[in-house]
């Protein structure tokens, strides 16, 4: 399951790195996890999974604002 995934991206965001090839990374590792998201059969896990997914996507968002000083 991309929980830990999803749990490393969070991570690398609050090391504040403002690296733009760090952020491009771990955006599109972001995109691919939560693509796995939908194939998840229990609704409330595959539910949970995308609103945690969707969380960790204000954070890049909020690090992309901060890294250009925005």
């Amino acid at each position: 399951l991309p929980i830990w995934d999803l749990e490393w991206i969070e991570g690398q965001l609050a090391e504040g790195s403002d690296d733009p090839t760090q952020l491009a990374y771990l955006k599109d590792r972001l995109g691919i996890l939560e693509e796995r998201c939908q194939w998840v059969e229990n609704t409330e896990w595959r539910e949970w999974l995308q609103a945690k997914a969707a969380n960790v996507w204000q954070k890049v968002e909020a690090a992309e604002t901060s890294a250009v000083g925005g």
